[in-house]
């Protein structure tokens, strides 16, 4: 039997699940994460707790042939269902294995041994798949994830006007403050220019208290398609986002995307045009926006038919095909 033990899910994620048949388990089995139940005081301390956790996870849930574990937060929970014989399979679609390259001492050395759990790797994006075997030799394939390509090829973009979008978790990986610092560089040379901040997020409060002209933060937008019609550019400036799928939504819906080197997306990006993809520094990100609003309607309109062929490729038929084929060759590895 196949598990998958998720944190969200996101909708992605739990459509690979299913194409394998994994049964769905929610990670937090306890009260708080089990990551949170697990104190650093002593080996002692930690190996009776585990016992514990064990014991539990055996008398309440089926152990799995294999275990799918979504991103980095599950891997103590499912390495215990995995038990002795499983073997786990871990999409690499957050940023625990970024956050590894800046973690130091006896917190990496933890997250290591974790790893150690792990027999193989799912990556979205080349971004991804680097960043997970700075850390780890078990197998890795890439599956990208897909859009609902039908659903936001359905509207156009408008490349006349000065809008800009953006639609993300707002977080600082996400880079929602160097969004608004770009934005308000872009306001001084394109004074009609507006943003639409859409999204939810542990900043969205200092977002909306920014006050800053020309923003617009409605919040959760179950349309997201109504904005992209009103604008011309998609802008996504993270620190670091293995494939952000907001990306390939607003290229199918003709927006000219504009993202930071971190993000997985540049390997789609550049097939439109390389200047798009920029460093995280907002002057650098202003600067291509400003660029960009400011070119002719002819090569914008390029620029947008471009970004609409690439982004027509990632259809969920293409994407669960992928994930079942790295599904059985990196299990039979």
């Amino acid at each position: 039997m196949n598990l998958f033990v998720y944190v969200g899910p996101h909708p992605v994620h739990a459509a690979w699940a299913g194409s394998v048949n994994a049964r769905f388990l929610y990670f937090r089995i306890f009260r708080s994460s089990y990551l949170d139940l697990v104190e650093h005081r002593s080996r002692l301390f930690r190996a009776g707790r585990k016992r514990a956790a064990r014991a539990m996870i055996a008398y309440l849930f089926p152990k799995g042939d294999v275990v799918l574990c979504e991103g980095g937060t599950p891997l103590v929970e499912s390495s215990l269902a995995k038990g002795n014989r499983g073997k786990m399979l871990l999409i690499a679609a957050d940023p625990t294995f970024y956050q590894l390259h800046s973690m130091k001492g006896t917190e990496k050395e933890y997250w290591k041994s974790l790893l150690e759990e792990i027999d193989g790797v799912i990556a979205v994006s080349e971004l991804a798949e680097s960043d997970v075997k700075a850390h780890t030799s078990c197998p890795v394939g890439i599956v990208y994830p897909y859009a609902d390509v039908k659903r936001y090829t359905s509207v156009r973009s408008d490349l006349g006007s000065t809008r800009i979008v953006f639609l993300g978790w707002h977080t600082l990986y996400k880079g929602v403050d160097l969004l608004l610092s770009a934005f308000k560089i872009v306001r001084r040379e394109v004074n009609d220019a507006e943003l639409f901040v859409l999204g939810d997020g542990p900043l969205r409060r200092w977002v909306l208290n920014q006050n800053i002209k020309g923003v617009r933060a409605p919040g959760y937008a179950s349309r997201p398609e109504e904005f992209f019609s009103r604008a011309s550019v998609y802008l996504h400036p993270a620190r670091y986002d293995p494939f952000p799928v907001a990306v390939i939504e607003a290229m199918c819906s003709g927006l000219i995307p504009i993202i930071t080197e971190n993000v997985g997306s540049k390997e789609i990006v550049q097939k439109v045009y390389d200047r798009l993809i920029v460093k995280t520094q907002p002057k650098e990100i202003a600067e291509r926006v400003i660029e960009v609003l400011n070119r002719p309607l002819k090569d914008k309109m390029h620029l947008s038919s471009m970004a609409m062929e690439e982004a027509k490729q990632f259809t969920k038929e293409r994407s669960l095909a992928q994930f079942t084929k790295a599904f059985k060759t990196i299990l039979s590895s």
